[in-house]
C-alpha cells in the first residue's frame, strides 16, 4: 500500500531565500510530493500562495528534472483535473492518477532503489521576497516502501518561445532527446496564440486553432485553462501515446528524428513561457 509520511523540515525557509529538501533514496518509490505552504497571517489562499513561490526544482543526482512556479504547477494540474485541493497545498504528482488503467498511473512514479540510478533526491523552493510575512512549509509524500529503479519519468522542461511579429513563428530548436507527452503555453493574453502545426520530418503530427484544441481535450475528459494553449500529444490518457523522437521497429530502434517543428500563429507579438512535459531516464 501507499503510505502518507512527514518529510524533513526544509532548511532555509524565508522571504527571498531558497530552501532546500533532501529525500531519502533506497527502498522507497515516490508517488507524490505535497508542500503545504503557510504564514503569519494566517490561511493562505491559492492567490497568496502562488505569489509567494517564484520557482521550485526537483532534482535527482544533483541534476534538475523538473522546473516550474507555484502558478504553472496548479495551472497544469487543474487541466489534469487536479485543482489545488486546500489552501497552500502543492501537489506534484509522479505517478499521474489521472491515467486510463493502474498500470499506466503508477508507472511514471519515481523509484530511488539502491544501485538503481538515483544517490540524491533534492528540492528547492525559491521564496519571493515580496511574499506574504513569515513563510512556513511542511512537506508530506505518498511512498511505497518497494525496490525500484528510476527507469522513464515525466520531466518538466522551462522555455521562453521569442516572437518578434505576428504571423508565423518557427521553433525548431527544442531538444529532441526525449518523447515529448504535452506542450502547455502561457502566452500574455488569451488570444495571442491562434493556431499550433506539430510536424516531425515534415509529417504533422498535431494541427489546430485554440478552439480545435479546446474542445479536442474536453471530449478527453482534460480540463483546458483559461489563458493558456496546451498541445498534448497523449490526450487520449495512454502513456504510450507520447510524440516520440526515434523510429523503431519490432521494439527496436532504427533511427532519431531529423526535424522536430512547432509552427505557431501568432495574432499577437508577446513572447511567452512555455513549459513541455517529456518522457524519458533522469537527466
Amino acid at each position: 500500500m501507499r503510505s502518507l509520511v512527514v518529510l524533513p523540515s526544509l532548511n532555509g525557509v524565508a522571504l527571498g531565500q531558497t530552501a532546500t529538501l533532501t529525500l531519502a533514496v533506497g527502498p522507497v518509490i515516490y508517488h507524490k510530493l505535497v508542500l503545504q505552504y503557510g504564514n503569519t497571517a494566517g490561511n493562505p489562499t491559492q492567490a497568496t500562495t502562488e505569489a509567494a513561490i517564484a520557482e521550485i526544482r526537483l532534482k535527482l543526482n544533483g541534476k534538475i528534472q523538473r522546473r516550474f512556479s507555484a502558478a504553472k504547477l496548479d495551472s497544469i494540474n487543474a487541466f489534469s483535473g487536479k485543482a489545488m485541493q486546500g489552501n497552500g497545498y502543492l501537489e506534484i504528482f509522479f505517478s499521474e492518477p489521472w491515467r486510463r488503467t493502474p498500470q499506466a498511473e503508477d508507472a511514471l512514479a519515481w523509484g530511488t532503489q539502491n544501485g538503481g540510478g538515483v544517490s540524491t533526491f533534492q528540492v528547492e523552493v525559491d521564496f519571493a521576497a515580496g511574499g506574504a510575512a513569515g513563510p512556513t512549509m511542511v512537506a508530506h509524500a505518498e511512498v511505497e516502501y518497494l525496490n525500484r529503479p528510476i527507469g522513464v519519468i515525466s520531466k518538466w522542461r522551462q522555455y521562453t518561445q521569442p516572437v518578434a511579429a505576428i504571423g508565423k513563428v518557427t521553433n525548431n530548436t527544442l531538444p529532441k532527446t526525449d518523447g515529448y507527452q504535452a506542450l502547455h503555453c502561457f502566452p500574455v493574453g488569451a488570444n495571442d496564440i491562434s493556431d499550433i502545426t506539430v510536424t516531425v520530418d515534415q509529417v504533422i503530427r498535431m494541427q489546430g486553432t485554440l478552439n480545435d484544441l479546446t474542445n479536442l481535450l474536453k471530449a478527453y475528459g482534460w480540463t483546458p485553462q483559461a489563458g493558456m494553449f496546451h498541445a498534448v500529444f497523449d490526450r487520449t490518457g495512454r502513456v504510450s501515446d507520447y510524440l516520440p523522437m526515434v523510429y523503431t521497429h519490432g521494439g527496436k530502434q532504427t533511427g532519431v528524428v531529423g526535424n522536430f517543428q512547432l509552427d505557431f500563429d501568432m495574432a499577437v507579438a508577446n513572447s511567452f513561457p512555455l513549459i513541455a512535459e517529456v518522457l524519458g531516464q533522469p537527466d
